[in-house]
Parts: C-alpha cells; structure tokens; sequence
C-alpha cells in the first residue's frame, strides 16, 4: 500500500471522530477532541466535548454554520482561547442550537477583542449553563430570532452579553433568565441595543468597578443610530448592585425605545461622591433623538415600572429624563436617594401611583464632592420631584415622609427650563415630615384632597405667585405646606 493511500484513510478516520459514530454509541452523536481545531458542523447531531480545549489562532474555534437541530455539549470541559481575536463558537445561519455546560476563557495575554459566543441570523438557539469570562463580548447576538441564554455566569468580559442588528427590528423574541452579570469591563453588563421582543427574568446583575462601566443594563442605544430602538421588553424579578469604588455607575438605563415593563425589581446603587446635576439613577428613563429616521421613537416611552425598590445612596432613585413620554411608576418605594426619590424630568403625560418616598435628600454639602461639580443649592431633594418642565403628569396615592425638601415639589423655571412645569394633577397624596409638604412653584396645577401634616415649614417666596396649596375645589385656599384633609367638613373627604 503506498504512503498516499495510507494519509487518504487516516484522514477519512479522522473525520469519522467528528463525524460519526464511535465504539458503538449512538448514531447521531459526535465527538470534537483538541486535534479537531478549528472544526466546522453542519450536521445535525449531538456534539461531545471529550476534553479540555486550547485553540490559539484567530476566527472560530468551533463553528455551527448552515445546520438545523444541533446539541453542542461540553460535558464540564473547558474552552480557552489564547488568541485575542479568537471567538470561542460562531452559530450562522442556523436554527435549533442548543450550547451547554462548559466555560469558555479568553486567556490571552493582550485585551481580548472576540467573542465567547457569535450568533447571527439564526433562529432558535440556547446557550445554557455556560461560565464565561475575559472576552470582549461574552455573547454577540446579531439578526437572530429565539435566542434563550439560561443559567449562565459573565464575569469579566468587555460586555457581557449585546443584541445588535444593521436593521431595525432584526432580533426578535429573545430571552436572558436565571443568568448573573457581574465585573464587565466595558459600559454594562447587558446592552440590548436594537431587539423587539425581550425578557430578562430572575438574573442579577452587579460591578467590582471598572472605571469604564456606566450601568449595569441597558435597553436602547445611541439615539443618532436608527439600528440602535429596542421595544417591547419586560424586565422581571430581578436585581441590580453596585457597592464598588466606582460611584458614576447607574442601575437599570432605558434608553431610546417603545414599550417596557419592570416588574418586581431590587435595585441597590452608591453615588455617593459624584457631582448632583449628573442625576445617576436606579432606574434612568432616557432619551434622544434620531437623526437617521424621525418615524422611529426617538425617546423611552410607553412604559410601566411596578413593585420595584432603588435604595441607597443613588442621586435619583427612578429619573424619568426629558423627553419620557406616558410612563407609569405604580406601587414602587425610593429610599435614601442623594437627591430626589422619583424625578420627573421634562416628563409628560405620565402617572405616579401608590409609591412610597422616604429619606431621600441631603441636607448638607458633602465633603467628598468633586471640584468641578456646579454649584449646588442645599438642602436638596425631595420625595418626588415635578421638573425640567413636565406637563401634564399625575402624582396620585403617594406617601411621602422624612425628605430633605419637600413630599412633593413642582420646581420653579430655571435658567436652563425657562418654561413652567404645568398642569400636573397632585391628588390625594399624604405627605408629612419633610420640611415642605407640598409645594408648588409652576402654573396651573391642580393640587386636591391632599394631606400635609407635621412638615417643618410652610413655603413662603414673594417671587412666585399662588405659592398656596388648594385642597378641594370650592373650598378656600389654604396657605402653606400642612392641611389636613378630615379637619373639617370643608375639607373631608
């Protein structure tokens, strides 16, 4: 037999190790050793990590490409990569993927700048029980419809996980459950930048503080890339931390989007130390403008926030920014914000409801504030704020208790917000303990049936008009910041 046709039959064997069946198991089952790398499947089958893994070149260590029902099992064994632009498994243009229980380590010696796992356009994948660390993105989603990551560790990584398509629209119907964020390196854990259809559920999310992270999620992105609206996306039962040295760290930031439910959430953030007009939040409502399609939301809007705690040492504990349009925060609690407990922030036609609001405020200037902060009045904060010019909101059945400032404060026009903020509706709020209960400084509020009991001061400014408060129409005015509701029959309810 001569030497080529020796090398012809050992390569066919070696084929057969990935292949196909071995030593009698079954026959849809494979097995991927060390000497098979890089190895591309587009079979389908179960796929058997036999060992532990070192791929040290650049691209994919294991690719899925064109494949339909494919079970990658890694059976407790390791993946490292020792390339910095190494990605340990691309799955394109597949669909029914499931990844799961192994760890998947970028060990090499520069900043890594691939991937742990690469998904694009493929439909139906899960990554579960996966430990991945040290990669520039933990996992990349791109174009892909059901994707589920369940039971994973990031720790580590640029970013741990980000859903991002070159068309609007593109991811669809994703899922991140039972799965904890913690250390990322880059802007945030989690960056679901442009997906229609999104859970995260019972996950945790947390930072040892990079100097580089500015939150630990983020739904929505840069409002001058069309690419970058999310909509539709329910966050669930679940927690966000920061106690690092790093305080410009926000919690939950929900950014340029359409649609959004957060439901049953912790969220425990320290800002202490940072500049007050930077307005670091728990919960940050923001928003921006497109300059590629006006059509597109071009702001965070129609949204409910519910049965949801920020605590601790957070500036705001939710800050619905300018631009937040038809949100609801029912039955959360603010307590022990720097600033404000919720801040309405050229906010409009939105409703808070049922929230309780207590010790949030500071009352003197720290010591550990930057130089270059702006000027700051103190005392400052109050149990919810009306802002920025906001119009046409609602704070209806709060309690608020124990602020620096006020229960409720409708601002003044400032020289950055010139207009007022107007026609809030302030109704049947029970505000005592602070040193103002309810003040009102824009036009044409409607401030009814209210009580205000056992506040430190009544508000008196010569320079704003109607600075009184009317419990009930038809009855008279009452001046200053405590009125009782029952105290007589005027006033009962």
């Amino acid at each position: 037999m001569n030497s080529s046709s020796i090398g012809s039959r050992l390569f066919a064997l070696s084929l057969l190790t990935v292949f196909s069946p071995l030593n009698g198991r079954d026959h849809d089952s494979h097995y991927i050793q060390q000497e098979d790398l890089p190895v591309v499947i587009k079979k389908s089958g179960i796929y058997y990590i036999e060992e532990n893994l070192n791929y040290c070149k650049s691209g994919a260590a294991i690719t899925i490409k064109d494949a339909h029902n494919v079970k990658l099992v890694f059976k407790a064994r390791d993946l490292k990569l020792n390339h910095p632009n190494a990605t340990g498994i691309l799955v394109k243009d597949s669909s029914e993927v499931t990844i799961e229980n192994d760890s998947i380590i970028n060990v090499g010696s520069v900043p890594s700048t691939g991937n742990g796992i690469h998904i694009v356009n493929s439909n139906i994948v899960r990554v579960e029980q996966l430990v991945i660390l040290d990669n520039f993105y933990g996992v990349l989603v791109e174009s892909s419809v059901g994707v589920v990551i369940d039971g994973c560790i990031f720790t580590d990584n640029g970013i741990g996980v980000k859903f991002a398509s070159t068309k609007v629209g593109k991811n669809r119907d994703c899922k991140v459950v039972n799965t904890a964020f913690t250390n990322s390196t880059g802007m945030t854990n989690l960056f679901a930048e442009q997906i229609d259809g999104f859970v995260i559920e019972e996950s945790s999310f947390s930072s040892t503080g990079s100097t580089a992270t500015v939150n630990l999620a983020q739904l929505g992105g840069d409002a001058s890339d069309a690419n970058a609206i999310f909509s539709n996306a329910l966050v669930k039962n679940s927690t966000f931390t920061n106690k690092s040295a790093n305080k410009n760290i926000e919690g939950l930031y929900i950014y340029n989007g359409n649609g959004f439910v957060v439901d049953t959430v912790l969220i425990e953030i320290d800002n202490s130390g940072t500049c007050f007009e930077a307005d670091l939040s728990g919960i940050h409502i923001g928003n921006g403008t497109s300059t590629i399609d006006s059509s597109l939301s071009s702001k965070a809007i129609n949204g409910i926030i519910s049965n949801t705690l920020v605590q601790g040492p957070a500036t705001d504990g939710y800050y619905p920014d300018g631009g937040t349009d038809s949100v609801t925060i029912i039955n959360c609690r603010a307590t022990g914000a720097r600033k404000h407990g919720i801040f309405l922030a050229g906010t409009t036609n939105s409703v808070v409801i049922g929230c309780t609001t207590t010790g949030n405020g500071t009352a003197t200037k720290p010591n550990d504030l930057p130089k270059d902060c702006d000027p700051t009045v103190f005392p400052i904060g109050s149990g919810i704020d009306v802002g920025q010019t906001s119009l046409f909101n609602a704070i209806l059945d709060n309690i608020s208790s124990g602020n620096v400032v006020a229960g409720v404060d409708i601002d003044a026009p400032t020289p950055d917000h010139t207009d007022p903020n107007a026609n809030n509706l302030i109704q049947n709020n029970k505000v005592f303990n602070n040193l103002y209960g309810i003040r009102d400084q824009g036009v044409n509020n409607q401030v009814w049936y209210n009580s205000a009991f056992d506040n430190s001061a009544n508000y008196s400014n010569a320079a704003v008009s109607k600075i009184a408060v009317t419990n009930k129409p038809g009855c008279p005015t009452v001046t200053g910041e405590n009125i009782d509701a029952d105290r007589t029959t005027c006033f009962k309810l």
